[in-house]
């Protein structure tokens, strides 16, 4: 395990930051997230829970290289930067998430007081995960953290 997070923080160290994608292999949604940016930017870092890894991916990377650039994300800002014709949001990840989502995130800074923004995208008609008319999937697919208990896979993973 220390050979593996020594080789992260290499690629940390050389890139600013990577991106940990994680394939759902139960009933909790695939999702991305960065490792990084916190030591190298002080910024944030990000995840993306429920869009396909290569879209969410090329986000973070994307928002990623404006962190780099100089651009500051915080919990309750709205962007359209990201998403082709749709603004996200962002939203602060509560740390009993953290063991459910961010565990490598965890291994790598030693922590679990690293601060995270949960990236919020809309539907297809523009409505975000907490209005009214979002289909039940949707909510499913992309749970926004802060809103959400740790999810009943995490804690029996943990058993």
């Amino acid at each position: 395990m220390e050979e593996r997070v020594r080789e992260f923080l290499v690629e940390v160290d050389t890139h600013g930051w990577i991106v940990m994608r994680i394939a759902a292999d139960g009933p909790g949604p695939d999702f991305a997230y960065s490792i990084g940016l916190v030591r190298t930017y002080a910024h944030p870092e990000i995840i993306v829970v429920g869009l396909p890894m290569d879209v969410a991916h090329n986000i973070i990377n994307d928002l990623g290289a404006a962190v780099r650039d100089g651009a500051r994300f915080n919990a309750g800002q709205i962007s359209g930067a990201f998403l082709k014709d749709y603004d996200v949001t962002f939203r602060a990840v509560p740390e009993y998430q953290y063991g459910a989502y961010l565990g490598w995130g965890q291994q790598v800074y030693g922590r679990s007081d690293f601060p995270v923004l949960q990236l919020i995208y809309p539907d297809r008609a523009g409505r975000w995960p907490w209005q009214d008319g979002v289909a039940s999937q949707f909510r499913a697919l992309q749970p926004v953290l802060a809103d959400e208990p740790e999810p009943p896979w995490a804690r029996e993973a943990a058993v």
